[in-house]
């Protein structure tokens, strides 16, 4: 289910950002917080890591979800999906076909755990630190900053987004309907110019404001409750 997906990729993601910043920082600078382009860098190095684990989980995904009806029905479920693709395509050209896009929109996770620090760094805190505050205020300006960080997370990789998902989505063809994504950002802006590329960019923030600002509250929830002291997780100095 999306849901299950979503939070998978998610605890991936989060622990994965954490090993970067430390990365960034380097040895020398272990007791440092990360300043926020430092966050950023470490985000772009995340995401392009996670792309490997979301891929073929995004695309089994993407299969699916075009699905309408029997008559479009192709296959039964995810493990049928994988099977089948697999079997047709191969790991390369079927479960990772799209990748490139797939990394490009994950790398774009400098405009997700940036923002967010720069926020909380407004409100005198840092990820995984309430700043002295109560936990009801620090969870609360979570929710807050997360519902804005989705925001701005989507505007600025919406269009590469619109762009994986019609690769993934494709018909599984040999040869595939689509060369690359430079060929399907060609298609989709000569079936229907810039729009196509913003097509569902407002339901899709209705959907992030929720989803972010659960994700980013349960991580700080977490680290409250956590006994030890947190992971460096992108925290702005």
């Amino acid at each position: 289910p999306p849901l299950a997906t979503f939070g998978f990729i998610n605890s991936i993601l989060f622990g994965l950002q954490s090993l970067a910043v430390d990365a960034v920082k380097g040895t020398q600078n272990v007791g440092r917080l990360p300043t926020v382009p430092e966050t950023m860098q470490a985000a772009v190095m995340s995401g392009f890591a996670i792309s490997f684990v979301a891929q073929p989980i995004e695309g089994v995904k993407a299969r699916l979800q075009v699905q309408y009806d029997s008559a479009s029905k192709v296959y039964s479920g995810p493990i049928d999906c994988i099977r089948n693709v697999v079997a047709k395509l191969g790991i390369r050209h079927g479960l990772y076909r799209g990748w490139t896009m797939t990394a490009l929109c994950r790398m774009s996770n400098y405009a997700y755990f940036g923002p967010y620090e720069l926020l909380r760094k407004q409100f005198g805190m840092t990820s995984g630190s309430s700043g002295g505050r109560s936990m009801l205020h620090s969870l609360g300006v979570s929710v807050l900053c997360g519902s804005l960080t989705g925001v701005c997370y989507w505007t600025c990789c919406y269009p590469l987004d619109v762009v994986k998902n019609r690769l993934q989505a494709a018909p599984d063809t040999s040869p595939p309907l689509y060369r690359n994504g430079w060929h399907c950002a060609q298609e989709i802006y000569r079936a229907r110019g810039w729009r196509g590329f913003v097509a569902g960019y407002t339901p899709c923030l209705l959907r992030s404001v929720p989803a972010n600002a659960a994700a980013f509250t349960a991580y700080e929830l977490t680290m409250h409750l956590l006994p030890s002291q947190p992971p460096a997780l992108a925290r702005a100095a």
